[in-house]
Protein backbone atom coordinates (compact mmCIF):
# COMPACT_ATOMS: atom_id res chain seq x y z
CA UNK A 1 0.00 0.00 0.00
CA UNK A 2 1.53 3.01 -1.03
CA UNK A 3 2.47 6.30 1.75
CA UNK A 4 -0.72 8.29 -0.23
CA UNK A 5 -3.19 5.06 0.49
CA UNK A 6 -2.57 4.97 3.88
CA UNK A 7 -2.71 8.88 4.32
CA UNK A 8 -5.87 8.89 2.78
CA UNK A 9 -7.02 5.91 5.32
CA UNK A 10 -6.11 7.44 8.64
CA UNK A 11 -7.94 10.55 7.41
CA UNK A 12 -10.92 9.05 6.39
CA UNK A 13 -10.52 7.01 9.75
CA UNK A 14 -11.02 10.51 11.30
CA UNK A 15 -14.14 11.74 9.62
CA UNK A 16 -17.60 11.97 12.32
CA UNK A 17 -20.24 11.82 10.58
CA UNK A 18 -21.98 9.57 7.91
CA UNK A 19 -22.49 12.24 5.61
CA UNK A 20 -19.03 13.05 5.66
CA UNK A 21 -17.91 9.01 4.75
CA UNK A 22 -20.70 9.26 2.41
CA UNK A 23 -19.50 11.97 0.43
CA UNK A 24 -15.84 10.38 0.55
CA UNK A 25 -17.19 7.14 -0.84
CA UNK A 26 -19.09 9.30 -3.84
CA UNK A 27 -15.85 10.46 -4.32
CA UNK A 28 -14.06 6.99 -4.59
CA UNK A 29 -16.24 5.71 -6.69
CA UNK A 30 -16.23 8.72 -9.51
CA UNK A 31 -12.52 8.69 -9.38
CA UNK A 32 -12.46 4.60 -9.90
CA UNK A 33 -15.14 5.19 -12.80
CA UNK A 34 -12.22 7.90 -14.55
CA UNK A 35 -9.72 5.36 -13.78
CA UNK A 36 -11.68 2.24 -15.31
CA UNK A 37 -12.68 4.26 -18.60
CA UNK A 38 -9.54 5.55 -19.12
CA UNK A 39 -8.31 1.50 -18.44
CA UNK A 40 -10.70 0.67 -21.23
CA UNK A 41 -9.75 2.71 -23.99
CA UNK A 42 -6.22 1.24 -23.91
CA UNK A 43 -7.98 -1.93 -25.14
CA UNK A 44 -9.55 -2.72 -28.41
CA UNK A 45 -11.46 -5.72 -30.30
CA UNK A 46 -8.93 -8.47 -31.35
CA UNK A 47 -6.51 -7.86 -28.40
CA UNK A 48 -4.99 -10.78 -27.19
CA UNK A 49 -5.13 -10.71 -23.38
CA UNK A 50 -4.98 -13.17 -20.13
CA UNK A 51 -6.37 -12.78 -16.71
CA UNK A 52 -6.94 -14.76 -13.47
CA UNK A 53 -10.36 -16.92 -12.64
CA UNK A 54 -11.56 -15.85 -9.75
CA UNK A 55 -12.24 -19.20 -8.49
CA UNK A 56 -9.62 -21.47 -9.65
CA UNK A 57 -6.58 -19.13 -9.67
CA UNK A 58 -5.87 -20.59 -12.91
CA UNK A 59 -4.48 -17.91 -15.63
CA UNK A 60 -7.25 -17.51 -18.78
CA UNK A 61 -6.28 -16.72 -22.27
CA UNK A 62 -8.38 -15.25 -24.78
CA UNK A 63 -9.53 -12.13 -27.11
CA UNK A 64 -11.05 -9.32 -26.64
CA UNK A 65 -14.30 -9.71 -28.63
CA UNK A 66 -16.36 -6.57 -27.51
CA UNK A 67 -15.99 -3.32 -25.31
CA UNK A 68 -19.13 -3.11 -23.41
CA UNK A 69 -20.13 -0.15 -21.11
CA UNK A 70 -18.20 -1.43 -17.59
CA UNK A 71 -16.54 -4.73 -18.69
CA UNK A 72 -14.78 -6.10 -21.86
CA UNK A 73 -16.51 -9.48 -23.79
CA UNK A 74 -13.17 -11.99 -23.62
CA UNK A 75 -14.08 -15.31 -26.16
CA UNK A 76 -11.02 -17.66 -24.40
CA UNK A 77 -9.43 -20.50 -25.81
CA UNK A 78 -11.43 -23.03 -24.38
CA UNK A 79 -14.57 -21.31 -26.01
CA UNK A 80 -16.07 -19.81 -23.18
CA UNK A 81 -16.88 -15.97 -23.47
CA UNK A 82 -16.39 -13.96 -19.82
CA UNK A 83 -17.56 -10.16 -19.31
CA UNK A 84 -13.86 -9.06 -17.43
CA UNK A 85 -13.70 -5.48 -16.03
CA UNK A 86 -10.77 -3.77 -17.67
CA UNK A 87 -8.54 -3.63 -14.24
CA UNK A 88 -8.28 -7.97 -14.17
CA UNK A 89 -7.39 -8.30 -18.33
CA UNK A 90 -3.75 -7.85 -19.02
CA UNK A 91 -2.91 -6.92 -22.61
CA UNK A 92 -0.39 -9.45 -23.94
CA UNK A 93 1.66 -8.46 -27.00
CA UNK A 94 -0.29 -6.89 -29.96
CA UNK A 95 0.33 -8.55 -33.76
CA UNK A 96 2.23 -6.36 -35.52
CA UNK A 97 0.21 -3.55 -37.61
CA UNK A 98 0.32 -2.51 -41.74
CA UNK A 99 1.63 -4.82 -43.79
Amino acid sequence: MSDLSVSAIRTVNKLETVEEISRVFEACQARRDVLSKALMREFRVGDPVTFTHHRTQETMRGVVEKILIKRIAVAVTDGARWRVPPEHLTLDARPAEGG
